[in-house]
């Protein structure tokens, strides 16, 4: 299986780097779902569509309702947590 391509802004391209995040959300659906998000496939992030990239791993998908999470997405919307290892 393909890894799984995860672009972000350059604010939490830069937090992933820094080791401060190991969470990435997005809003549960078609793209972002229990199909796609495999625990043990390998993610690649990018900052960006073509910038630096750092691999990981899927290791937890939690589904999880907004509340004060982002506010990218709407409250109360599905989101994928997406938990990574860098090991």
């Amino acid at each position: 299986m393909k890894p799984l391509f995860i672009p972000l802004k350059t604010q939490y391209f830069n937090q992933f780097k820094a080791g401060t995040k190991t969470t990435e959300y997005r809003l549960y659906g078609s793209r972002w779902n229990d199909k796609t998000i495999v625990l043990g496939r390998m993610a690649t992030l990018s900052h960006g569509y073509s910038g630096a990239r750092l691999s990981a791993i899927i290791v937890n998908l939690r589904k999880v309702k907004n509340k004060s999470i982002t506010d990218i997405y709407p409250k109360g919307a599905t989101l994928a947590a997406i938990d990574l290892s860098f090991s």
